[in-house]
């Protein structure tokens, strides 16, 4: 069953939309706000062009399919493709202000961020490229950044240490 997601800017509504149980673009309903939608997303009235570009807009918000260790991240977290683990943080990353959630739930940008909130560490590699995942979907930049290179996002929030 299709489940309904809105996608915002910060805290603004800006579309409406529904995702299949392969976190594929099943539909695009309602634009609360044109001017907010992402960066080469154009809304003119031309719903088949809306779809295409948010059906790009989701498939290049998770880890890229060429990335080496996609697959292996995927197995130990039991999901189906990268865009589960991206929705699984709520397509958060540190490039903008876009995230999306499930549409039956309230959630605050404020208290999710990751520009001011801590976020989880889920994968330590060693020396041979071995993972030590720690979380099952765990909120973090990690799993919405594009590229095919392996890499990790951390958050020191240390104060000034003398």
């Amino acid at each position: 069953m299709d489940k309904e997601y809105i996608l915002k800017h910060k805290e603004i509504p800006v579309l409406l939309f529904k995702l299949n149980e392969d976190f594929e673009l099943s539909e695009t309903g309602q634009v609360f706000d044109k001017k907010r939608l992402p960066f080469g997303m154009k809304y003119d009235g031309n719903e088949k062009a809306q779809y295409k570009q948010m059906s790009d807009w989701i498939e290049n918000r998770g880890l890229p399919r060429g990335r080496s260790d996609l697959v292996y991240i995927q197995k130990d977290m039991n999901v189906k493709n990268s865009k589960e683990l991206s929705f699984g943080s709520y397509a958060l990353n540190l490039t903008d202000q876009y995230w999306a959630h499930k549409s039956d739930i309230e959630l605050s940008w404020k208290n999710l961020n990751f520009f001011d909130n801590n976020f989880e560490d889920f994968i330590d590699f060693d020396i041979n490229g071995v993972f030590n995942i720690k979380n099952k979907i765990p909120v973090t930049p990690n799993l919405t950044v594009d590229g095919s290179l392996r890499k990790k996002w951390i958050k020191n929030m240390a104060k000034n240490i003398c």
